[in-house]
Order: structure tokens, then sequence, then C-alpha cells
């Protein structure tokens, strides 16, 4: 009997420690957000949700087939010549270099849009 009660004692001691240390195993797996700098031209803006979508160029300054959709945010630092935007000032059409925070989870928020 004696020798059931530690056995059951281990086990417990095992799920236990296995509980408490889940929620390192998980922190550990997510992925820091990386920073991009690029260049492209908008291809649409929207102002409601507050998001637009850059067609990428390649390192040639060609239009690539790739494309970014951005988040643009409070914190988005938007110029143009030598002035302030904002998200509405933003057209189709426009060339921009972009820097922005590429998540694991696919969301893109950009930190600088630069209109040339």
């Amino acid at each position: 009997m004696v020798k059931l009660h530690r056995i059951i004692l281990c086990m417990l001691c095992l799920v236990v420690s296995a509980i408490v240390n889940l929620p390192v195993t998980f922190s550990q797996n997510i992925a820091e957000p990386v920073i991009k700098e690029t260049s492209g031209k908008i291809l649409s803006v929207n102002t409601v949700a507050s998001t637009l979508v850059v067609r990428l160029f390649n390192d040639e300054n060609v239009e690539s087939d790739n494309n970014v959709m951005l988040l643009v945010d409070s914190d988005t630092l938007i110029t143009g010549q030598d002035s302030s935007l904002a998200i509405s000032d933003l057209k189709p059409e426009s060339k921009v270099e972009i820097v922005y925070e590429a998540s694991a989870d696919g969301k893109n928020t950009a930190k600088s849009i630069m209109v040339r």
C-alpha cells in the first residue's frame, strides 16, 4: 500500500511539474516581430479599416508580383515632401518607402510611410 502511495505521489509531482513549466514552453515558441524596410506602389487604401496594400518593388526598383497589406495605427509616421500626412492623404499609384513590423501571425504594422 505504501508503494502505491509513492507511485501516485511521484505521478502527481510529474503532472504538477509539467503544468508549471507549460507556459515557459509556449513562450519560447513565440517569434519576435521582424522589422522590414522596402519600397513599392500603393494599390489600395482603406481609411475605415486603416489598412493599405502595397505592391513591392524588387532590388532593381521594378514592380514585383508581391503585395503586402499594412495596418496603419496611431503610431505610424506618414510623411510627404516636407509635411506630415494622414492615411486619407495616401492615394493609389503613389510610390512609397515603408518600414513595417512583420509578426509571426501575419499581421504587418506600418511604422513609417514616406511618399516619394
